[in-house]
């Protein structure tokens, strides 16, 4: 009885850091574009903002999860919020274009809290009970990225009326993840007791970091591999990559459509991107429930790209609010349905004993698409127009859609793994 409360307490104390953490990076996701375009950036530059952390994120994570597993989970989480306290400070103040990539570049190096409190969750929990427990780091994103940019609405509309000049005007809203951080920080400290029986600590060096840190990106790149031999995974690992790289691509060009078609400020795009959370909790959480027992896993996908792919062509067709609206929804809709059934399928497809492995290519496959779409997107909007990312990832839908037909016999049901 003892244990199972302790447990219960890490587990809360978990889900409350990371939706913390994600609260604060969701308060600076409509902010990012706002603050390039007024310091001058291009739109490859806006796109180029939003990359930047992701592929930080991708090549310094192992890192952070080789040192927790040699110093212990605590003082990794610990410091790794300490960093992003610091950065999303430098951020709120920052005055110049150089900066805003600076601080989010060092902000993506000390973005491993996730990875870290999911190793805390198998830490506290048992085989059985793993997996249950790994859904609520994804609970906490969804609500992280509801609650973040209603707050960081809030935060630049209060800046706006206290002076124009950062930490003030809509930078205000970066100063406000910075105290959420701190928060975070404060309660992590009093209250995350050690999970971990560290390992060794005297291998150390700087060479043996570096090396091991070598390692695990080949292992990747063999995992990468690995995993796209087998012929119905490698197609739904690439559906996956394709639709995240076009859900990544409307990213930045979703906030200039809006500031240059509605002449949206940072306060209504803020409230906007929280509507889109809550849509994407509703679709991943509740909907999808619903209509795979009734359709199956295979037609959910398919309808869910088609779906997608309307969404994302009917953003690119109009500067009239009800139709964004409308278009927006069917996108979070399509999107979140197709994602959560080909996430559920790469599991059906691979052996107990491969799941981890595969699951580090689908992680690795995330990170990818969230590195080159946003680039890719401010790119398009620059030099072609900008409806052409909204367009291009409609294609990018269907272009799924189309290999999704050639899995119509062999897509995973429950019980078929990998043959």
């Amino acid at each position: 009885m003892f244990q199972s409360s302790a447990r219960f307490r890490s587990l809360s104390l978990i889900f409350s850091i990371v939706l913390m953490e994600f609260t604060a990076f969701g308060m600076i996701i409509p902010l990012s574009p706002y603050l390039a375009r007024d310091f001058g950036a291009d739109d490859l530059e806006v796109g180029l903002l939003m990359s930047v952390y992701s592929l930080a994120q991708l090549v310094f994570a192992p890192l952070w999860g080789y040192l927790s597993d040699r110093l212990g989970r605590r003082p990794i989480i610990l410091a790794c919020l300490v960093g992003s306290s610091f950065f999303y400070l430098w951020f709120s103040f920052a005055t110049t274009l150089q900066t805003l990539f600076l601080t989010r570049i060092l902000a993506g190096v000390f973005g491993a809290v996730m990875s870290v409190s999911m190793a805390c969750i198998a830490d506290v929990t048992g085989e059985k009970e793993r997996s249950k427990n790994m859904g609520l780091v994804g609970a906490a994103i969804g609500l992280g990225f509801v609650i973040g940019p209603f707050l960081g609405g809030i935060f630049g509309f209060l800046g706006r009326h206290w002076g124009d000049i950062p930490p003030f005007g809509s930078s205000f809203a970066a100063f406000g993840a910075f105290l959420v951080c701190v928060i975070n920080l404060i309660i992590t400290f009093c209250f995350l007791k050690e999970s971990f029986v560290k390992s060794d600590s005297s291998s150390l060096s700087v060479k043996n970091i570096l090396l091991n840190i070598k390692n695990i990106h080949q292992s990747r790149v063999r995992q990468l591999l690995s995993a796209f031999r087998y012929p119905v995974l490698n197609r739904t690992l690439f559906m996956y990559f394709v639709l995240t790289l076009a859900l990544a691509g409307i990213e930045a060009s979703l906030f200039l459509y809006v500031r240059d078609r509605l002449s949206w400020s940072h306060f209504p795009a803020s409230l906007g991107f929280t509507y889109i959370g809550l849509m994407m909790v509703f679709t991943q959480g509740f909907l999808v429930r619903k209509l795979i027992p009734a359709f199956g896993e295979y037609k959910t996908v398919m309808w869910g790209l088609v779906v997608a792919g309307i969404g994302f062509a009917g953003v690119g067709m109009t500067n009239w609010l009800w139709f964004l609206a409308i278009s927006v929804t069917l996108l979070c809709v399509g999107y979140g349905l197709a994602s959560t059934c080909l996430s559920g399928a790469v599991s059906l497809l691979t052996s107990r004993d491969q799941q981890g492995g595969i699951f580090g290519v689908h992680q690795s496959l995330f990170s990818m698409g969230r590195i080159i779409g946003p680039a890719l997107g401010g790119w398009f909007y620059r030099d072609i127009s900008p409806s052409s990312p909204f367009f291009i990832s409609g294609l990018l839908a269907l272009f799924a859609l189309l290999v999704g037909f050639s899995l119509k016999s062999c897509f995973p049901q429950k019980g078929r793994t990998v043959p």
